[in-house]
């Protein structure tokens, strides 16, 4: 029999792909769409509109 040496590390690479940093980015793109659709709604006078960005940032602040 014969055996192998492992002897190589297994560290972190360091690209960011972590679960707080998709928490980031989550929560970033909702404040983004958030004041897409509520200047959205302002432009096009559209309550529903509003309403949905109003919601939408009420979520992103609990």
């Amino acid at each position: 029999m014969h055996s192998h040496n492992h002897n190589h590390a297994h560290a972190n690479t360091g690209d960011g792909d972590t679960a707080s940093n998709r928490i980031g980015w989550a929560f970033f793109l909702n404040v983004v769409f958030t004041i897409i659709e509520f200047i959205g709604g302002w432009l096009t006078n559209s309550t529903a509109l509003l309403r949905t960005a109003r919601l939408a940032s009420k979520c992103a602040c609990c």
